[in-house]
């Protein structure tokens, strides 16, 4: 398909079909790039600032925490200050999967997600829309900064069993050939399918 017809169609429609927000998340990510060191230090203590009070009020894992810890956002004063942050371990997520989600995000906006299980163990987690659009203009923006332009055509050699089965859904798929995407299975690669690409 034609790398205009992509970026100037596809995108557009799939951010308004999926309730995301890729393309506004990309320009701030392209405006921000360009941000001082001190205002990006500025923005970035202030978001972690607010996740933090979010944790605080509304998971019941990080409110006990930092309680236990003696933690509060609000002694965040730098960057430099995260070294106070109680650290998350793998376990605490493991044992802790429910209390560990916010109790101000309604289940059903939650998408379930699950690490690769390089460890020997996937991880379930929960992530949001906003986040998966995100996620998605981080990594426009790395392959922009390496010289592709949104749209131009990708070959993905994925290597996430648990995530495979949802990649092949039929409606993942459509929208993976509308934008120019190719995913390759590596756990079933080989050079006939490598060719064929």
């Amino acid at each position: 398909m034609k790398s205009s017809v992509v970026r100037d169609f596809i995108y557009p429609a799939s951010d308004i079909l999926s309730g995301r927000r890729m393309l506004a998340s990309l320009d701030n990510l392209k405006r921000s790039q360009w941000y001082s060191r001190r205002k990006l230090g500025e923005m970035q203590l202030e978001k972690l600032k607010t996740l933090l009070f979010h944790a605080a009020e509304y998971s019941p894992f990080y409110r006990e925490r930092f309680r236990k810890q003696g933690f509060s956002p609000a002694s965040l004063n730098t960057l430099s200050d995260m070294a106070s942050v109680p650290l998350l371990e793998k376990q605490d997520i493991i044992a802790n999967y429910e209390n560990l989600k916010s109790k101000a995000y309604p289940p059903k906006k939650m998408i379930i997600n699950y690490t690769g299980g390089s460890t020997g163990l996937p991880l379930k987690f929960v992530i949001s829309k906003g986040s998966l659009s995100l996620r998605a203009a981080n990594k426009i923006r790395l392959k922009e900064w390496c010289g592709y332009e949104l749209g131009e055509p990708v070959a993905k050699i994925w290597g996430s069993p648990v995530e495979m089965e949802g990649m092949r859904k039929f409606l993942r798929r459509a929208g993976e050939y509308l934008k120019n995407i190719t995913i390759l299975d590596a756990f079933a690669l080989d050079e006939d399918k490598m060719a064929r690409f």
